[in-house]
Order: C-alpha cells, then structure tokens, then sequence
C-alpha cells in the first residue's frame, strides 16, 4: 500500500532526478565515493517518475525481506566465487556469508571499502578474483583481500 501512495505523489521530473541521483551514489557507492557518470545517467534514465521509482522501491522491499531458509533447497554443482563489498549498504555481510556457508566449496572474499557494485568500484581486483578462480590450491576457505 505504501508504495502504490509513493507512485501517486505529484512531483517535478528534475526532483525525481535529483532524488534518483543522490540515492544511487548513497546507497549504491556509500558515503565519500565518487559514483560513476555514466551509471548515475542509466539509473536515472530507468526510474522517471514517481511511478518508477514507487515499483523499485517495492523490489527493493521485497529484496530486504528475504528470508534465512530461502535458499535451503539450493544445489550447485559447479564452482561459486562469493565476491561482497565490506561497504554495501544494500546487501548485509551477514548475507554474503550465508549464501557462502549454504555452498560447500565455495570461496567467499570481503573486499575492503568496496560498496555494493564491487565490479563498478574495483573492477581490476574483480578481474583479477575471476581470473584466478577457481583456486588450484587446496586452501578453498575463506578469503580476505
């Protein structure tokens, strides 16, 4: 309900965009970091109105509410690399080591000062995780860069 009242709301494009603007470099990029030009124009242009704005706004809800036991039933078979910024503000830790504990094998890295998008704010140290993935050596617990 509130959401479909946040799609209703009478306000200017520009102040939409402004709003659009100051949230994704919070909330996606975090405090202090320069977000990046090009991404800022993407999210701004894919939520125009307060009518966009009000059905991201419910995925993000949905997304928040996501519950321990959602991915009991999981199975992959094939090699996963857990990559989590230690700045996301989006996604907890918590999460990230969850999902990792649920995948025997699985290497998990905490990449420091990084926020949501670790592929926007560090993209050489993500290549450089992909490349070397999987580890040849038989350490496959826990990795912090």
């Amino acid at each position: 309900m509130f959401f479909r009242l946040v799609g209703l709301l009478p306000i200017p494009t520009a102040l939409v965009r402004w709003g659009v603007r100051r949230a994704v470099a919070l909330f996606v990029y975090g405090p202090g970091v320069v977000a990046d030009p090009e991404f800022l124009t993407t999210a701004i242009r894919s939520v125009p109105d307060m009518a966009a704005v009000a059905a991201r706004g419910q995925d993000a809800a949905r997304y928040a509410r996501e519950h321990p036991a959602g991915h009991i039933d999981l199975v992959v078979t094939c090699p996963v690399l857990v990559v989590h910024g230690t700045k996301d503000r989006i996604i907890p830790m918590s999460a990230a080591r969850a999902l990792h504990a649920m995948l025997p094998g699985s290497e998990f890295v905490a990449l420091p000062a990084v926020g949501h998008c670790p592929q926007l704010d560090v993209p050489d140290e993500v290549c450089r995780l992909l490349l070397g993935f999987p580890r040849t050596d038989s350490k496959q617990a826990d990795v912090a860069s």
